[in-house]
This record gives structure tokens, sequence and C-alpha cells, in this order.
């Protein structure tokens, strides 16, 4: 998915603000680095996940443009201190395990989460939410976001969702229109595509 989806991001990548949630091994983060990002702040919990996330940071010599942040997704403000200048964030890669995603409504501490990504400080006014869950899956966003395209890769599917406060409403009908089509002729592929504590 990932050649896909930065040949649709091309315009958006370049000097942009990039928050990587759940990033892994930063794989994705990384990428929009190598093709403009300003910066890239990676959120992984996992020890050992983090610690390849940091080796690759180090390998390529991106540390000025990055912050690896090992915090708790379902707590964190998502503004590290000391990191202003990196935020608030223009692109956010959000990429959950998949099981989390099912169902999702708005008790969830998932849901909760995506709903502070909207705040002021956090992103910009024109942000761009990418949000990554396996095919055919069935979740309620918050109202702050509103998906404006969607792209299916293999056995996953990618929501592309803008603040619903930067959309005009006379855009809302184009918006459903377009999503009604790509439902029915989606471009498909068999193609798969120092540690930081919450301060």
């Amino acid at each position: 998915m990932k050649e896909y989806l930065f040949e649709r991001l091309r315009n958006n990548v370049p000097d942009a603000r990039v928050l990587d949630v759940f990033a892994g091994t930063g794989t994705i983060g990384l990428e929009a680095l190598s093709r403009g990002a300003k910066s890239v702040i990676f959120i992984e919990r996992d020890h050992r996940a983090f610690d390849i996330l940091k080796q690759n940071i180090s390998k390529i010599g991106v540390e000025e443009e990055t912050f690896c942040w090992r915090t708790d997704v379902f707590r964190t403000s998502f503004m590290p201190r000391g990191y202003e200048e990196l935020q608030p964030y223009d692109v956010i890669f959000f990429d959950p395990p998949y099981p989390m995603v099912p169902g999702l409504k708005p008790s969830d501490p998932l849901y909760k989460s995506i709903e502070r990504l909207a705040k002021e400080k956090v992103s910009s006014e024109d942000a761009l939410l990418l949000f990554r869950t396996e095919r055919y899956t069935e979740f309620e966003l918050p109202a702050v976001w509103t998906i404006v395209d969607k792209m299916s890769v293999s056995s996953s599917t990618m929501y592309f969702c803008r603040k619903t406060s930067s959309i005009d409403p006379a855009d809302f009908a184009d918006i459903e229109t377009s999503m009604s089509e790509k439902s029915t002729s989606e471009e498909e592929t068999d193609e798969e595509p120092t540690n930081e504590e919450e301060t």
C-alpha cells in the first residue's frame, strides 16, 4: 500500500509536520521524510519495535527532524513538551492494530484518542488524517472528522479524513457522491504494502 498511498499524498507531504501513530519500525513516517516532510513525531509503545525504530532513524541520520515517543496512545495529549516546533500536525498517519477497530464507538479509548487529534493545538485546520483498517471493517469515527476519500489495497483500507470544521457544507454532497462512486470502482491490487517517555 505504501507506494499507492504516497502517490496520492504527493501534494500533501512536502514541508508537512507529520505524526505517525502506532508507528511500528517507522516505515511510513520515514517514507514521508524521504518525500519532503518537514518533520515526523513517531509514537510506538512496543519495546522491540521502538528500539528498531530508533536504530532506523540513526542509520538514516534524521535525528534532527524526528522525535521517537514511547507513550500511551489512549492517554497522550499528542503534544510532547519541548517539540512545539514540530506541531501542530499537518498529516497524521493512524494505523492501530486491526482488532481495535471493529465496532469503534464513542465510549472506546481509541475513539477518544482520534477525537483529541482534532484539537486546535494538536493539528492544523487543514490537517489530513490517514486512518488504516482491515478491509470491510465497520466503525464509527468522531464527528470532528469527516471521511473524504478512501483507498483499498489487498486486505486493508486507508481512509482519508479532514476536520469537519474545515469542510464547506456545500461540499458534503460532492464528497458523498465521490465516495459512492469509489465504493464500486476502487483500485485493487495484491501488493502488500534516546527512549522517551511521555512528559
